[in-house]
């Protein structure tokens, strides 16, 4: 019988210098690649997740500053003009409340890449919170909504625009496919539906996604 196939040339060569490496020294390489590996991927997350905070804290203290121009200055042309103090280059739309989870953030126009790691995305095309229709708005589950599936039905979600708060009682919670446009479907009420994929622990891409359907109540039911 013939012995097993050996390589030759430039090949052989390398194969007898990694057989003269001690197998604790290739074993010291491999922790050294890994351990890089891992604070670079740690360090990428760092700045990511620390712009994504530094983003939302700014967001807010502008927020702040318009609702507080609204609050002295009433009426259709003070929320006009506040509207155009937003900086051009941001979609800020208003801030969303969990009060039970005593979480918040930022809701800016738009779902893609780029908005949903920094804010909660409006989907262009439905209702803006506080206005008859469906407003929809989504998030990714490991950052604004990872909460998302603590909330109950019954549960209050509280909505700031620059000019008006909006509160919303929540109705049902719900697990759908990605392809179910139920979700965005129009209503005759003002409702907000949130959307995040699910499984939330799942590693990798989800492949459902989950989704909270609230109704606008008044004020005073809110309380």
């Amino acid at each position: 019988m013939r012995g097993p196939l050996r390589p030759r040339g430039p090949l052989r060569e390398v194969d007898l210098r990694l057989r003269r490496i001690p197998r604790k020294s290739l074993l010291r390489l491999a922790e050294v690649c890994l351990w890089v590996v891992a604070i670079g991927t740690l360090g990428f997350c760092s700045i990511a997740y620390g712009s994504a905070a530094l983003h939302q804290a700014r967001e807010k203290k502008i927020l702040a500053s318009l609702r507080a121009s609204a609050s002295v200055h009433s009426g259709p042309a003070a929320a006009h003009r506040i509207s155009t103090q937003l900086p051009p280059h941001e979609m800020l739309l208003g801030l969303i409340q969990f009060p039970r989870l005593d979480t918040s953030a930022i809701v800016e126009e738009g779902v893609s890449t780029g908005t949903l790691w920094k804010a909660v995305g409006h989907l262009p095309g439905t209702a803006l919170p506080g206005q008859p229709g469906n407003a929809v708005l989504a998030a990714h589950r490991d950052t604004y909504f990872s909460g998302l599936g603590d909330l109950k039905v019954g549960d209050l979600v509280s909505y700031e625009s620059p000019t008006a708060t909006y509160s919303y009682r929540i109705e049902s919670t719900r697990i759908v496919e990605p392809d179910d446009r139920s979700v965005l479907s129009t209503s005759n009420e003002p409702t907000l539906t949130l959307i995040t994929c699910y499984p939330f622990h799942y590693i990798g891409s989800a492949p459902q996604r989950y989704v909270v359907t609230a109704r606008q109540v008044p004020m005073a039911a809110s309380e």
